[in-house]
């Protein structure tokens, strides 16, 4: 119980203790070295206290600038004027710069967003510095491009070699895929579903009409195949990336290889079902094939340079003239690819109306259209990058690379294939785009067969009509199918039978 007559002595409150000396002399010092400093606001003829760190120090700045202009920071004589003034001196200090508000220190105009950290050359560690401030930890609050700057503006360090270590990590509230990169990641895993069910479809249809395959059908599964392990190498790249902030070579220089390999076999195949395989011809000369394999060789040589270029490009800095030197020559050989392919179907529909053709040749012409309306996307598209290019849109628009570097080109392709799939699709009439020799209705069914005979030039169009290609009945008889427009007979034995 407390001793009401005795009560404890009240002890002194931090109010009613004797002021400490120090304290009261640091206090009047700083109320003269503000009103000094207010004075000299007003008055430039009085000297301003020199602001400066008591041991020296290396600055990062963190911006957010899309135009790399470097706005913001820095000090000019004259708008007109090239010499920019980044440092913060003591004469700029002097002279009352805007943003130079310390001595040995960034000059950041008033009004930005900046973000500047320091590291300090402390006693204990005199060769070695470290960011101040949650570990250099910077908190992004806009979405945007950023700048990183190193500065050295100490004069006590002029003399020194400043050599600096360690790591950027940046992680976006999705992963640690850079901003401009995230395009990718939702494009390719919606390209996956698509390819996915595309495959899940067409290879329903062939096992249903596997009796009916043709050639041409073969050829689409083989590009369908390639294309969609592209898709899938790509998506496991850009979501690996995502997920763990690395980029695994192995992943990226087969989804690389595959991108051109699909490429470069879909020219050539184009190419080939330009010139009548496997619908019009049974098969290709040795000098067409001696062609198309040599133009498909460089373009993939070439093709694949590009695409390394490219994606290299998007998380590290390389020189605009390798791109440029290498989309030359892929664009020659597209340009090449285009008019032997348009110049090949030009001389197939003379054939196929000469020979009254009609399901061919209304094929052929709707394939003929598309690839025109593919052309004409190309050409605007290549003129549109053109105008991205030099007017420096990426800088602004650089959630639109996902587009640039492969979207479009991708979408364009898939477009035409899936139309190419869905006009050769598998089904029950799917021998109407075989090839057949043509047996004419002269007697005895020993006629001979037309141009694309065997032992005559395999570069010349065969002798097709529609129909079924050669078979045989259950007794044993050979049939070769001889349809026209008016009538159908079939050869057995020399004996025509009307149908």
């Amino acid at each position: 119980m407390k001793d009401l007559k005795n009560p404890d002595p009240v002890k002194p409150t931090p109010k009613d203790a004797p002021p400490d000396p120090e304290r009261v002399k640091a206090k009047a010092a700083e109320e003269v070295a503000k009103a000094v400093r207010e004075a000299a606001a007003e008055d430039p003829s009085v000297p301003r206290p020199i602001v400066e760190s008591d041991v020296p120090r290396v600055q990062v700045l963190i911006m957010q600038d899309p135009t790399l202009t470097l706005s913001g920071i820095g000090h000019k004589e004259s708008p007109a004027d090239q010499l920019v003034d980044y440092c913060c001196t003591l004469d700029l200090f002097q002279r009352r710069i805007p943003g130079c508000n310390e001595v040995g220190t960034m000059i950041i105009l008033p009004g930005t967003t900046h973000t500047l950290l320091s590291a300090y050359f402390h006693e204990d560690h005199p060769d070695t510095a470290f960011l101040e401030g949650e570990d250099g930890r910077y908190d992004v609050t806009t979405t945007g491009e950023h700048v990183i700057i190193a500065a050295n503006c100490d004069s006590r360090l002029s003399d020194s070699t400043i050599v600096m270590t360690g790591a950027g990590i940046w992680k976006n509230p999705f992963g640690f895929l850079p901003g401009r990169l995230f395009g990718f990641l939702p494009f390719y895993f919606g390209m996956l579903l698509v390819y996915v069910a595309f495959t899940s479809v067409w290879i329903v249809l062939c096992f249903v009409h596997r009796k009916d395959i043709a050639g041409i059908q073969h050829c689409i599964t083989t590009a369908l195949l390639l294309t969609l392990a592209e898709v899938v190498a790509w998506y496991a790249d850009y979501r690996g990336f995502n997920d763990n902030g690395v980029r695994h070579m192995g992943v990226v220089i087969s989804a690389i290889l595959l991108t051109s390999l699909r490429l470069t076999v879909s020219r050539m195949l184009v190419v080939a079902v330009a010139i009548g395989f496997p619908v019009v011809r049974p098969t290709l000369g040795l000098g067409t094939k001696l062609k198309i394999g040599i133009l498909g060789l460089v373009y993939f040589l070439c093709e694949g340079g590009l695409e390394i270029v490219t994606r290299y490009s998007q998380t590290n800095e390389t020189a605009d003239r390798w791109r440029v030197f290498l989309s030359l020559p892929v664009a020659v050989l597209n340009a090449v690819f285009y008019w032997w392919i348009f110049t090949a179907l030009h001389d197939l529909l003379l054939y196929l109306e000469q020979q009254k053709q009609n399901i061919k040749l209304a094929m052929y012409r709707t394939f003929t259209h598309m690839l025109t309306a593919s052309l004409v996307a190309a050409v605007l598209f290549a003129m549109y990058q053109i105008y991205f290019q030099m007017t420096n849109q990426l800088a602004l628009h650089w959630s639109l690379l996902w587009l640039l570097d492969g979207g479009f080109q991708l979408l364009q392709y898939s477009v035409i294939f899936l139309c190419i799939a869905w006009l050769w699709r598998p089904s029950s009439d799917s021998r109407r785009y075989a090839y057949a020799e043509l047996t004419h209705s002269g007697g005895g069914g020993g006629g001979s067969t037309g141009p694309g005979h065997a032992g005559e030039d395999e570069d010349e169009f065969g002798s097709i009509e529609l129909g079924e290609e050669p078979s045989t009945r259950e007794d044993g008889h050979n049939m070769r199918a001889h349809i026209t427009s008016d009538n159908a007979k079939f050869v057995v034995d020399g004996d025509d039978d009307e149908i």
